[in-house]
């Protein structure tokens, strides 16, 4: 599923694109996570996991939420993937791409493509 996310975060042009990959992929599989958990997770620092997972809030692609300690102190933030905002970045990406194919497919047809054989 890594290589897949990688796939779309290299689409999307989104900064870091193997940690965001690793973060989304994580998240996916263990349903929410503090920043300092994910950071642990990953072998990653803190703050590299709090700027990647920022611009990816950003983006649409997670959001934060605060849950309650069972002990008594301050709320957690937790880090959860935004599945809407992830497949709206995925049909974003399959659209640029049947653009380019489609763009790719009329050049063919008039002469201005090369094709090469390996």
């Amino acid at each position: 599923m890594k290589k897949q996310l990688k796939a779309l975060m290299q689409c999307l042009s989104i900064p870091d694109q193997d940690i965001s990959a690793e973060i989304v992929a994580l998240l996916l599989e263990k349903d929410g996570l503090t920043l300092s958990e994910i950071a642990e997770n990953l072998g990653v620092s803190y703050p590299l996991a709090l700027r990647v997972s920022n611009s990816l809030v950003g983006m649409g692609v997670l959001f934060y939420s605060r849950v309650k300690s069972p002990r008594k102190g301050r709320s957690k933030k937790v880090v959860y993937v935004d599945t809407n905002g992830l497949l709206e970045k995925v049909r974003e990406c399959r659209s640029q791409l049947d653009e380019i194919e489609k763009m790719l497919q009329s050049l063919q047809g008039k002469g201005k493509a090369v094709t090469v054989q390996s």
